[in-house]
């Protein structure tokens, strides 16, 4: 079968294609802390590429991969009422007014790494000007010495992915009742399967728009846009990495092990210990290109519906997230 007979099969059809991932790719996007679990291809409405990736920085106290995960919300948002889910940057969480005190984080995904070891990795030669100097000066007619140690923190915020939090299972009822009042919630639905959820949060999101709200404004955006058109005959694709937050005041021994071209997608799986009785499980969702907007809603597709195990209400009616 030629390509162009296989794709029409896929628009007429509206089938998914399951894609067997090469050698060359998985060096390139395989690590440790980050496993490409899948790929495959659909037609509706964009020739599409979905890859999928399990992240794994720092599981703390989860003992094996959870089975289901959980969705705090508002009611009427409830994945079994509403007909989309909400999906947004970090950028909007760390700027975001009004809710529970959990939804607020002044610092989502921004990685703050040492200045000695940001030049350790990106300008050894520039580690002179953090050595530690002398200098003199002279204050109430007396001479006095200081030792001065320079140092310092990089800050690199990771704003070029959408995210759809949830949360492991409760553990007991006080738990379960503690996050709805932390995530300003009345209802929380089970998902099973976290990663057939990222395949079919991957799935929605290329369904979500003809073109996505992103802007090209780098090299790299430009050169993986001329890759992709050259090289096949994808007009999209996105990536999925799902796994739990990890909460940690110590985040360089975390990420730095990863290879550099990883890195940004792992740092939305960072988090202070002062969120750590969220216990998040996170969707990181990223295609070519930085977003342009915020906030965006998905389709729940009937494939979404289908891992839905339930929903559980409470009476009392709270504010939208």
């Amino acid at each position: 079968m030629d390509e162009e007979t296989f794709i029409r099969g896929l628009r007429q059809h509206g089938v998914r294609a399951e894609s067997s991932i090469p050698a060359k790719m998985r060096e390139l996007l395989d690590c440790e802390q980050m496993e490409l679990e899948s790929v495959f291809v659909e037609a509706k409405p964009n020739l599409t590429m979905t890859l999928v990736h399990r992240v794994e920085l720092g599981q703390g106290d989860i003992q094996e991969r959870p089975s289901s995960i959980v969705k705090y919300s508002p009611a009427r948002y409830a994945p079994a009422r509403t007909e989309r889910l909400k999906i947004a940057t970090a950028r909007h969480y760390r700027e975001f007014e009004g809710g529970g005190p959990g939804i607020r984080d002044e610092h989502d995904a921004v990685y703050r790494q040492s200045i000695k070891s940001f030049f350790e990795r990106w300008n050894p030669d520039a580690l002179t000007l953090l050595a530690p100097f002398s200098t003199t000066f002279t204050a109430d007619s007396r001479d006095y010495t200081v030792e001065v140690v320079p140092s310092g923190t990089v800050n690199r915020a990771a704003d070029g992915e959408w995210i759809y939090c949830a949360s492991l299972e409760p553990r007991t009822k006080a738990e379960q009742d503690m996050m709805f009042q932390e995530f300003s919630a009345d209802s929380m639905t089970r998902f099973q399967h976290p990663t057939d959820l990222a395949r079919e949060l991957g799935s929605a999101f290329s369904r979500s728009a003809s073109a996505f709200p992103v802007t090209f404004d780098t090299d790299v955006d430009q050169l993986q846009i001329s890759a992709m058109r050259e090289q096949s005959s994808l007009e999209k694709i996105v990536h999925v990495y799902h796994g739990p937050v990890a909460y940690t005041d110590d985040p360089e021994h975390l990420i730095e092990p990863i290879p550099s071209l990883l890195q940004g997608s792992a740092v939305p799986f960072l988090k202070s210990p002062e969120f750590g009785h969220q216990r998040e499980y996170r969707f990181v969702i990223s295609t070519i290109g930085a977003p342009n907007e915020e906030v965006l809603y998905v389709p729940i597709t009937d494939d979404l519906r289908d891992l839905v195990l339930g929903t559980e209400y409470q009476s009392v009616s709270v504010a939208d997230r």
